[in-house]
């Protein structure tokens, strides 16, 4: 839960430097409205560990985004 907050975090400032429509921009504050409403919590049950590393240190969401404005 936590990796998700802060992948969604890192989404979030990227979309912000773009522009969008107003129906997205209202989903976005809708987002980080919830995303600040969360207190991730991690126990036993619900860690897990995800190993992909991707060679140029970057997020997964930010990897998505390589190569994107070329």
């Amino acid at each position: 839960m936590e990796r998700l907050v802060s992948e969604l975090g890192l989404l979030m400032k990227m979309l912000d430097q773009e522009k969008l429509s107003p129906a997205t921009e209202d989903k976005m504050a809708s987002v980080r409205n919830m995303m600040e409403s969360v207190q991730p919590t991690v126990d036993g049950s619900d860690l897990y560990m995800n190993s992909c590393l991707y060679g140029n240190g970057t997020s997964f969401v930010e990897s998505l985004f390589d190569g994107f404005g070329e």
